[in-house]
C-alpha cells in the first residue's frame, strides 16, 4: 500500500488524492452461485477509513453499523466480522477517470 496523499475535503463525496482523483475503499464479497466481486463501501465508511490511514492512524479501524460491527486491518488489508471473525479482503483504489454513459 501506498502512502496516503489524502487531501482534507478535496471532495464534498469521497477522498481524494492531491491531483483530484477520486479514492475508494472496497471489500472482497462472495455472492449467489460461488460468484465473487468487490464492492465499494459505504461513502462514510469510505471516508472513515482514508481518513485513519491519511493520518497514519496505527491502530486498527472499527466500523459499527447497528448490532454489526467489523475491524479495519491495515497491515493484512482485511476486514474482520466482530461477531462471526469472518475475514475479506479490502483494497484502496484510485479512480484515474470516471465511465461516461452516452445516451
Amino acid at each position: 500500500m501506498t502512502e496516503a496523499d489524502w487531501v482534507d475535503g478535496a471532495l464534498p463525496n469521497h477522498p481524494a488524492t492531491q491531483s483530484g482523483h477520486k479514492i475508494q475503499w472496497q471489500v472482497w464479497t462472495a455472492e449467489k452461485f460461488g460468484a465473487s466481486t468487490w464492492l465499494d463501501v459505504s461513502p462514510t465508511d469510505n471516508w472513515t477509513i482514508e481518513t485513519s490511514l491519511a493520518h497514519s492512524q496505527k491502530e486498527d479501524v472499527v466500523l459499527s453499523h447497528g448490532e454489526d460491527s467489523w475491524t479495519i486491518d491495515f497491515k493484512t488489508l482485511s476486514q474482520v466480522n466482530m461477531k462471526t471473525l469472518t475475514r475479506r479482503a479490502i483494497r484502496r483504489i484510485v479512480i484515474l477517470a470516471e465511465a461516461s454513459v452516452q445516451q
